[in-house]
């Protein structure tokens, strides 16, 4: 199991930033409203002070804290707090003032993670359960067109996703390759969990640039009937200049491009629209 020590959970998301400070992400949406998040290191309470069936979760205890949460949305504040339980990382608010829909599921999917995990497993037997798996072969076709079927099997007491191709051939998922594995991995997550907020960061890693274009046609017309939000990073020009064409064969205006600027002591994203992009990548303009 990977470690679940702060190291590897919260302090990543405070690189180069003074942990003991509070970390503050704000926008101003376009009715005027402010929303606000705040992560900061908390103390307070210590995975000792969590049950006893969660606390064997970490390497070391002694050095293990919480991450408080505040989200502010114009005058209501929730808080709560990252903890650690049996099924992993737990987000656990004391107080929350807003409609649970304000609150859509959030995926975040790390360039490390290996998607052939017991979370892929579950979100496909729950896409069985719900009548959806028909639904989710048509759409892995769209990239590889020898797709038969999907189905698990238990190895080894654990549950594997297998993949049977054209004249009965079938596969374990990880044989195919890390990029069909993360491609099932981004179909199933908005597939099993519709309106959610699906994060991404390299988004590119693991697929040949060739596919890049039929990457972001997958993820566009995935996105389009879930209404899922799909935020994704990549370092590559070739990955944005395919998200431009593979989008654009769903519905260009699905996509947006931010760009983040330093100003000061700021990090500033600036929203660019479908066809400012396409714009500027027709004038070799630098996008990165």
């Amino acid at each position: 199991m990977a470690s679940l020590e702060p190291r590897s959970l919260w302090e990543l998301l405070f690189r180069e930033v003074d942990m003991a400070q509070p970390l503050r992400i704000s926008v101003t949406d376009e009715f005027n409203n402010t929303l606000s998040l705040c992560l900061q290191k908390d103390e307070h309470l210590s995975v000792a002070k969590l049950p006893d069936d969660t606390s064997h979760l970490l390497h070391s205890s002694q050095a293990s804290y919480a991450l408080a949460v505040s989200y502010t949305y114009n005058e209501s504040e929730a808080r709560g707090r990252f903890v650690v339980t049996q099924s992993g990382v737990e987000l656990r608010w004391e107080e929350l003032p807003f409609l649970p829909h304000l609150f859509p599921v959030t995926v975040y999917m790390d360039p490390s993670v290996h998607f052939s995990s017991q979370m892929v497993v579950d979100w496909f037997g729950k896409m069985e359960v719900e009548g959806k798996k028909a639904q989710l072969v048509d759409t892995l076709r769209l990239l590889d067109n020898e797709i038969e079927d999907l189905f698990t099997a238990t190895v080894q007491g654990r549950g594997v996703i297998y993949v049977r191709r054209n004249f009965g051939r079938s596969l374990p998922l990880n044989a195919m390759g890390s990029g069909m594995s993360k491609l099932l991995g981004y179909v199933l997550a908005m597939t099993a969990e519709p309106g959610c907020f699906l994060l991404v960061d390299e988004i590119e890693t693991g697929l040949h640039y060739r596919f890049y274009p039929k990457l972001w046609e997958l993820v566009a017309e995935v996105a389009r009937k879930t209404g899922c939000q799909v935020l994704a990073t990549t370092h590559s020009d070739e990955c944005i200049r395919a998200a431009v064409e593979g989008v654009s064969r769903v519905d260009a205006s699905l996509l947006s491009y931010i760009r983040l600027e330093r100003e000061g002591e700021a990090i500033v994203p600036y929203r660019f629209a479908s066809e400012e992009l396409a714009y500027a990548l027709e004038r070799e303009m630098e996008l990165r």
